[in-house]
């Protein structure tokens, strides 16, 4: 039994709906949440539910109450793209047979490819020249036929997922032009993604049989993935408070590095060590700080302690 529901809201228009609450209702239990700007919500429960017991109620003002009895596991989109770490949007199980176009998609399923897109080009922005887009596309050993009516060929394994792949790729570029269209710096670079896809067919061999059976489905996707062309090295963040208690030649400071409390130490030498990173004491009038790399470091928030 689930212990975490969690979903997307969205008007008629396919638009995502911010700040609805979402109540979840069951045995014992009852508990609220929002959804965020992607109109994204997630509640987590203590305890695992039967999720036949639960209801689930959206309400915003202005609109309609909707409630969910019995809610089921969807084929939904998953592993986001992050306009801070890059990520995934996966699209599997959200085209038709045959079908390629953007346009054929569900409009809940548009929506949520331009906020990713987004995302991704904010990405590219936080990097710049250092973010790449690759499109994946893959379809099963199934037999498949154009039901676009563009009459394309898709006799040749592959040829559909190629179609679904070249479709989302000039899509994600018409975006992202479109976005870098209406900054409103004009002096602002246009951020350099480098845009790709690739396409695959599955291992599983076509029986003949059933078309749907579910050993095909996991052959069956498509998939935007954000990420960096090159790690760059983590940065030295320094933070650390001066507590000012002296006994005779020894300092004592509380000393933490990326915000992480390494404890209090006393400083009797020059050099301390702290994950490689060499602090070093130096007494700048009637103020200490740390030394890294040869720049001084004066105490932040500094205390005098008894």
């Amino acid at each position: 039994m689930p212990n975490q529901f969690l979903g997307q809201v969205f008007d008629t228009n396919g638009q995502a709906l911010e700040e609805v609450k979402i109540t979840l209702t069951g045995p014992d239990v009852e508990t609220s949440t929002t959804t965020n700007p992607e109109g994204k919500w997630l509640i987590t429960l203590e305890k695992p539910i039967d999720p036949t017991l639960v209801t689930i109620t959206f309400s915003k003002s202005g609109l309609e109450l909707k409630s969910i009895k019995n809610p089921q596991t969807t084929a939904s989109l998953t592993k986001y793209i992050d306009s801070i770490k890059g990520g995934i949007l996966d699209l599997v199980g959200k085209y038709s047979s045959g079908k390629y176009k953007i346009t054929s998609l569900p409009p809940e399923t548009q929506s949520i490819i331009d906020i990713e897109i987004k995302d991704a080009y904010t990405f590219a922005k936080n990097n710049p020249n250092n973010v790449k887009l690759e499109i994946e596309s893959s379809e099963s050993q199934v037999p498949n036929v154009d039901n676009e009516g563009t009459n394309k060929d898709f006799s040749i394994l592959g040829s559909l997922a190629e179609a679904r792949a070249k479709e989302l790729e000039n899509y994600v570029n018409n975006k992202i032009n479109t976005l870098y269209a209406e900054e409103t710096n004009p002096n602002f670079p246009k951020p350099i993604i480098t845009l790709g896809f690739i396409n695959r067919i599955g291992d599983v061999s076509w029986d003949g049989v059933n078309a749907d059976d579910n050993k095909y489905a996991k052959d069956q996707y498509t998939r935007i993935k954000a990420d960096l062309i090159s790690i760059p090295p983590e940065p030295i963040i320094v933070d650390y408070t001066y507590l000012g208690r002296l006994e005779e030649d020894t300092i004592y400071v509380d000393v933490r590095n990326n915000l992480r409390l390494i404890g209090e130490r006393k400083f009797s030498t020059v050099t301390y060590t702290v994950d490689s990173a060499v602090a070093v004491m130096k007494n700048e009038g009637e103020k200490f700080g740390f030394s890294f790399d040869g720049i001084l470091y004066p105490p932040q928030n500094p205390t005098q302690s008894t």
